[in-house]
């Protein structure tokens, strides 16, 4: 028996391709309606689904969401990769918007999101295993799905990753880019700027000035990891602070064109 790797093939049917749903179930369902898709995905021209990631996370019902890709996916009839949200489930980074499954998140999210359906914790576990089964990229002759930023070289890095290993190569990659910012002191400073600002970074309406160790550590942290370059893309230090996420922010993502 083969094993599944992160980056898999995709079929040479027609391909109906589906951006980033974010919990919004509703919108799901009328869109695979007006698609021609029945409720287990079958399509009279034999057409399959592909899910570019970011099922789940500020929408109204996360858990749905994924619940119904995921039945999609077992009919045979669908394809789906993580995005970096099911990244961020899988590896317990606590964000914005993801208060439906973490504990910790939930008064924040309240704010911004609410209503939203909350997952049970019995039904966490089945959550994060229908997510571990996922690639990371589908490719065929002539197309190649990735969430965020394709580049070969992240690609090469992760091309004999085995399904289910996403969380423990990515944390592996995370490790090696906190040690380089520990030894060059660069993470101490960053703290130092977290602790300083922290009244201010998560407030729309402040205006805190360029943050460079932020800046220059969350850059790095991101261009080490190949995980993180597929699934949010390649950044750099921004020009100026801006806000984005319910947080201001000190890199930014170069446009995925580029």
């Amino acid at each position: 028996m083969s094993i599944l790797r992160l980056v898999q093939a995709l079929p040479a049917n027609p391909l109906d391709i589906v951006g980033d749903i974010h919990g919004e179930l509703s919108a799901l369902s009328n869109l695979l309606a007006q698609l021609g898709y029945d409720k287990n995905g079958r399509h009279r021209d034999d057409r399959k689904l592909v899910f570019v990631g970011d099922l789940c996370d500020r929408g109204p019902n996360s858990y749905g969401a994924i619940r119904l890709v995921q039945h999609l996916i077992e009919q045979n009839n669908a394809y789906s990769i993580l995005g970096n949200h099911e990244i961020n489930l899988l590896t317990d980074d606590v964000k914005d918007g993801s208060g439906w499954f973490f504990d910790e998140r939930y008064e924040n999210d309240l704010r911004f999101y609410a209503p939203f359906q909350r997952v049970l914790p019995e039904q966490r576990e089945t959550v994060r295993e229908f997510l571990l089964s996922l690639p990371i990229a589908l490719v065929r002759a002539d197309i190649r799905i990735v969430h965020a930023a394709w580049t070969t070289e992240a690609i090469d890095a992760i091309q004999n990753v085995p399904v289910g290993k996403v969380a423990e190569q990515f944390k592996l990659w995370n490790d090696q880019a906190q040690s380089d910012a520990e030894k060059s002191g660069l993470y101490e400073r960053y703290i130092q700027e977290k602790k300083q600002w922290s009244s201010q970074l998560e407030d729309a309406n402040a205006s805190p000035p360029f943050l460079h160790a932020i800046a220059e550590y969350e850059a790095a942290q991101q261009m080490i990891n190949p995980l993180k370059i597929l699934t949010s893309g390649v950044e750099k230090e921004a020009i100026i602070p801006f806000f984005s996420g319910n947080r201001w922010r000190f890199s930014d993502r170069v446009n995925w064109w580029d």
